[in-house]
């Protein structure tokens, strides 16, 4: 009996033996778990495996120690619950409500397409790809297609005060008594504004040429037409690009009483706009194309008094002018599920100015010269964005509206100038800068008119 105890106690000890080994060591793993023999008489032995938990590592907090956390990390952002500016916010709705079949149709292939692959962008990226859907960029194009009109209106303005200069007493006119006169003049632009949500700004450059004819009808008044045609080349939100040619036409005249002056005029200019705007975010690259349309409306009236001083003359004065824009609506092609159907458009603006004018005449070897220095204040009275109704191709119409950028309310406005008449002929040229905010232009006018 007694090498029958010994058969069952030695295993039972060295069993506990090893087992108290392994805990000393760290305890049992799940590489390396003991082998026990059975013990006649004894239950079956059981072993319990826990899985491992996940965890994720954090960076090391203000105590420098570092943290872990069993919380799943975040989703990417996705468009349908995107939360930007009320512009940004418009123009996701109305992508997802396409790209998902929202408005009861089904969506394209290329719209699920570009709907996953903006989900997958990261949250930094999604607002910048949601500002390249929206035709609020093309707010340039309309800005500088109102600007030809306001550009015709001050060079009509400053092309009667150059000729109406020397009516004043103790001076001579150069066109004093000659009842007709023809004039042309070339005109080169280049202005820079901001883009609205971009943080980005457009570029327009303009070169044009104008003709015209006075006739002076007697020593207080004086009537002309007026004939122009511009080139507009702008760039904005990178590789985007938008072309304006117009033709403008035009009346306009004086009435001079005395040193005592007041001018107007009214014209229109027929626009044709050819648009590309570049969309690229993630893996999607592409360009909307359009044509269409436009008419630009605008009207002057300004007056002033020229106050002589030898060969010195000073001439303050003030104006007011209103512009209409008209666009036709229009739809892009070239860029799949994320072209436009744009609305028909129309903008309003009126403005004032008030400045004064300094010129000095005389005889430079031989030849009559005037030059003139300008400084005046422009206010804006319509200086909020307007607003641009519009909805992607293959949404089954239905729209989403934005607004356009808000116009600077005040601006500073400075030109000089040289006038030289000789052989029956006036030269003329000019230069001018303005300022409005962000908003900066620059000009530069020469031109010729005839002395019969």
């Amino acid at each position: 009996m007694e090498s029958n105890m010994k058969s069952i106690v030695i295993p039972v000890l060295l069993t506990l033996a090893v087992s108290t080994l392994a805990l000393g060591a760290g305890g049992p793993t799940t590489d390396a778990l003991p082998v026990t023999r059975p013990v006649p008489g004894a239950p079956a032995p059981t072993t319990t495996v826990t899985a491992p938990r996940q965890e994720t590592t954090v960076a090391p907090d203000s105590s420098g120690e570092s943290t872990s956390s069993s919380e799943p990390a975040p989703a990417a952002p996705r468009i349908s619950s995107f939360s930007g500016t009320s512009d940004e916010n418009a123009i996701a709705g109305a992508f997802v409500g396409m790209a998902t079949g929202g408005g009861g149709g089904r969506a394209s292939p290329d719209a699920t397409s570009v709907f996953d692959e903006i989900n997958s962008l990261p949250a930094d990226e999604l607002g910048r790809a949601i500002d390249q859907m929206s035709p609020a960029g093309n707010d340039s194009i309309t800005r500088a297609g109102r600007d030809i009109g306001r550009r015709q209106s001050d060079t009509v303005n400053d092309h009667l005060d150059d000729v109406r200069i020397g009516e004043g007493s103790g001076r001579e006119g150069s066109g004093a008594g000659i009842p007709w006169s023809p004039w042309g003049l070339g005109i080169f632009n280049d202005t820079i504004g901001p883009l609205p949500d971009t943080g980005e700004n457009y570029h327009s450059r303009s070169l044009g040429a104008s003709a015209g004819l006075d006739w002076r009808i007697n020593s207080r008044f004086l009537a002309g037409v007026h004939l122009g045609y511009t080139e507009t080349r702008l760039n904005y939100t990178g590789s985007s690009r938008g072309e304006i040619d117009a033709l403008s036409y035009g009346l306009y005249g004086a009435f001079i009483l005395g040193d005592g002056h007041i001018q107007g005029g009214v014209d229109q200019s027929d626009q044709a706009f050819n648009n590309s705007r570049h969309i690229k975010f993630g893996r999607v690259a592409r360009t909307a194309t359009s044509s269409h349309d436009g008419r630009g409306r605008a009207a002057f009236l300004s007056g002033g008094y020229d106050f002589a001083f030898g060969a010195w003359g000073v001439s303050p004065m003030a104006s007011l002018r209103h512009t209409i824009q008209k666009e036709d609506a229009y739809t892009e092609s070239g860029a799949d599920s994320l072209d436009l159907d744009v609305d028909r458009q129309q903008s309003e603006g009126t403005d004032s100015y008030i400045g004064l004018r300094i010129d000095h005449g005389g005889l430079l070897m031989g030849v009559r010269t005037t030059q003139r220095l300008t400084a005046g204040w422009g206010h804006n009275f319509n200086t909020g964005g307007r607003r641009i109704s519009a909805g992607f191709s293959g949404s089954g119409g239905d729209h989403f509206t934005v607004t356009g950028p808000d116009g600077d309310a005040d601006g500073l406005e400075l030109s000089g100038g040289l006038t030289a008449s000789f052989l029956g002929f006036t030269a003329f040229a000019d230069f001018g800068y303005s300022r409005a905010g962000d908003t900066r232009s620059q000009s530069v006018m020469a031109g010729v008119r005839s002395i019969f």
